[in-house]
Formats: structure tokens, sequence, C-alpha cells
């Protein structure tokens, strides 16, 4: 793991779980070879690092990951590492966020490598109420069932429940605690790319408007000739 200062614990880290590249969206295989899931991975966790590093209020940017060349890209993104020994999943890459970062971070944001419409003023909107605690802030995935992005304050005001139906538990988990519980709905940060059915809606998306996305981002996703039709 980089080196985290523990000194001056009033602060917000992000956290982002990543896999390793094998790894990495298995969904997507149905209709991507390696070589274009492994580019479109790479552009959006770096689109998501550093939006989050340009975004006010969020002291550091953390990564989680198994994988040796994942470490060593962050690294040259300017990120924090962590290491893990095995992949366990999303929820227990952000346990292991918890027990690292704890010491120096009143508030986790936990939130998704592969969110590509992503931008700072959607991320500063979440992190804003970061000063109240307790408080959990959840953002759904575009369908209501996955969590794109999880805030607590202070980071283990409840156990993260990434997963099948995230979202309801996330939910349940803030509720049984009775702390403030606020879902954050928000174009920007609602899609990830998990299937081809989500490259199909951010396809959409571009064709309204091709701004959206940075050129290296545009550049860096399957033309609409790669993807299957969903």
């Amino acid at each position: 793991m980089t080196n985290v200062a523990t000194s001056g614990s009033s602060a917000l880290w992000a956290v982002v779980p990543l896999k390793s590249p094998e790894a990495a969206k298995s969904r997507l295989r149905a209709g991507l070879d390696d070589r274009a899931r492994r580019r479109l991975m790479f552009a959006m966790a770096r689109q998501v690092l550093r939006t989050l590093m340009r975004t006010p209020g969020i002291a550091g940017v953390a990564v989680v990951t198994t994988s040796n060349e994942v470490a060593a890209w962050v690294e040259q993104e300017g990120a924090t590492v962590i290491r893990q020994d095995r992949d366990g999943g999303t929820a227990e890459a952000c346990r292991s966020a918890v027990a690292h970062l704890s010491a120096c971070a009143d508030g986790l944001l936990m939130i998704s490598g592969d969110i590509p419409l992503i931008r700072t003023d959607a991320v500063a909107k979440l992190v804003d109420p970061s000063r109240h605690a307790p408080l959990v802030a959840i953002v759904p995935d575009r369908r209501r069932s996955g969590t794109n992005a999880l805030l607590c304050t202070p980071p283990a005001v409840i156990p993260p429940c990434f997963g099948a139906d995230s979202f309801q538990r996330h939910l349940a988990a803030a509720r049984s605690r009775g702390v403030e519980l606020r879902i954050v709905e928000s174009d920007a940060l609602s899609l990830d790319i998990d299937d081809l059915e989500d490259l199909e809606e951010l396809r959409r998306r571009l064709d309204a408007d091709p701004t959206l996305l940075p050129v290296e981002l545009r550049e860096a996703l399957p033309s609409k000739e790669e993807v299957p039709a969903q």
C-alpha cells in the first residue's frame, strides 16, 4: 500500500475498487474481445480517478486492487494503492479500504471505477453533505438495483453491502442504524458499464450529446459495429 498520512482526521477520501484487467468486465465478453475490454476498463478508470482528484472536498483517492499491473498504473496516475492478497469482490475491497483509511479519514466515498459520465460537479454535490455525521448517502445505478457510489461518514457507519441488490441492502443497513440517509439521483453517476445493454445506453446518450465524454474516452469505446445489437 502506498503510504497514507494519518495526521489530521478531518478529511474525506474516495475509494475505487479495481479488478485485474483479465477479470474485469467479464459480462462484456459476449460482445467484446479481451483487448477491447481492457482498453475500455482503463479508460473508464482513468476518467473516474482524474475526476475524483479534481473534485473539491476530496482529500485523497485510493484504489483497492490485487493486480500488480493496476497498482503500478494507479501510482502513475497519482492515486494511493491499497493492495489485497485475493479478489473477494467489491464489498471485501471496500471493507479493506475502511480498515486502512479510518484512521486518516472522517468520511469515505466508495465509488465504481466504470462510470464514464462522471463529472466533478456531480461528485461535489454528493460529497458536500459529508461534513455531517453520522450520514449515509447512496447513488443507485440506473436500474435502482446496484450501488454506484456510497458515502459513509464516519467510514464504518455501515458495512459495505456491494453485490446483488446492494441498493436495497445499503438502505436497510442505514435505516437499521438510524443514521441520516440520503438517496442521490444523478444522471452523471447512475450509468455504470457492466454489460452490452449499458454500452448501448451510453451510445444512445452520446448520440444525443457527444460532448458528454472527453475525446480520450470516446476513442476507447468500441464502435457500434463491434458491439452486437441487444
